[in-house]
């Protein structure tokens, strides 16, 4: 299909596979060979010009076909370059929602950034730095879920009361407190 499509659009590809097919897989070597001519052929100018029938005439005819065939070519290379190209913008804005003044802007923008050898590294590695970034990211998720999982649980959420550490100043006013309630008691 890929060569079908550059048929299409390249109309000497056509003719150059049918010679080479018709020429039994070997396409002519030279210009003498392509028209047949002799080997002692030598190109006459005059007769190019005034006998329109003359082996001289088809050389020149040939050799302005080919420069025609060249220019052609390369025009329609140009178009499909610049088509190809006006199809990528507008998918690219297409993509980013871009307005055509925001397109402007981002046009002037990139004429006016030159291209430094730290832009390209960051390019060619963007991936893997992304890769590095997520990793991290999981890494770093990793380890704050497992210093959660470390950490102690409180009483609250345990259900154990536990024991409570008294010093002895809490056991003397304890004992002060309890003799005062007692004291209260007995009188009343």
């Amino acid at each position: 299909m890929p060569i079908l499509n550059a048929m299409k659009q390249d109309p000497n590809l056509i003719s150059h596979v049918r010679d080479y097919f018709e020429g039994g897989g070997k396409p002519p070597k030279s210009v003498k060979e392509q028209l047949g001519l002799d080997e002692d052929f030598i190109f006459d100018p005059d007769e190019a010009v005034s006998d329109s029938d003359s082996s001289s005439a088809k050389v020149l005819q040939s050799v302005i076909d080919g420069a025609v065939q060249r220019k052609l070519t390369g025009f329609a290379q140009s178009q499909q370059k610049a088509a190809d190209t006006q199809n990528a913008e507008k998918s690219f804005k297409k993509q980013h929602d871009m307005s055509n003044e925001e397109w402007g802007e981002f046009v002037d923008y990139s004429k006016s950034r030159t291209l430094t050898l730290d832009d390209i590294y960051f390019l060619k590695n963007r991936d893997v730095r992304d890769k590095q970034v997520a990793n991290s990211t999981r890494q770093e998720m990793k380890d704050q879920m497992q210093r959660v999982r470390n950490k102690p649980q409180s009483v609250a959420k345990t259900g154990s009361a536990g024991t409570i550490a008294v010093t002895e100043e809490d056991q003397v006013f304890d004992a002060i407190l309890g003799i005062d309630s007692e004291l209260e008691s007995a009188f009343g």
